[in-house]
């Protein structure tokens, strides 16, 4: 009986959802979080401090900047990863109000391209095509589970509604 409850336990505990960007300047974590009982997307950004001994690029991930997607700014940030709009900014988050994040396809470079800043740190990594699929995968599960959807109904409202909203208000400006 006590072996069934220890395996219960095991399976039960929740692994964290995520995966690392790493570019020559900065490196990303974008991952699953959960505030307050609800779930979110927060991404974290560390600037490179220098190369080991072996080549390889060191962060400074103590130092970082985290950057929790509100729920309300989450459809846009996925209609921007599904190439619906060709960017996504999110500003004045933050205790200090001065955290500001963007992301833009840069389609002739197969890119995305994200930038970040808290005061005076801006970070800035490129997202390449398989990491953008991940990323665009985790946001339209943690959008999901926030809408209380099955991940293709998710899709189609976000195609329905916020997509075609900031599809037409961006090609009318």
């Amino acid at each position: 009986m006590r072996n069934q409850s220890l395996s219960s336990t095991v399976q039960d505990f929740e692994k964290p959802e995520g995966f690392n960007v790493y570019g020559g300047n900065a490196a990303l974590r974008v991952e699953r979080s959960v505030t307050k009982s609800n779930p979110v997307l927060v991404i974290e950004a560390a600037r490179s401090t220098g190369k080991t001994d072996g080549g390889g690029i060191l962060y400074d991930w103590p130092n970082k900047i985290v950057f929790q997607i509100l729920p309300r700014e989450l459809p846009a940030l996925l209609c921007c990863l599904l190439g619906i709009t060709g960017t996504f900014e999110a500003q004045m988050h933050g205790a200090k109000k001065d955290k500001q994040l963007r992301l833009e396809c840069q389609a002739e470079r197969a890119i995305y391209f994200l930038r970040m800043s808290a005061g005076n740190q801006h970070l800035a990594v490129p997202i390449t095509a398989d990491s953008v699929f991940t990323f665009a995968s985790l946001a339209t599960r943690i959008l999901s589970e926030q809408s209380f959807t099955d991940p293709a109904t998710c899709l189609t409202l976000l195609r329905a509604t916020t997509g075609r909203l900031l599809h037409h208000s961006h090609t009318s400006t």
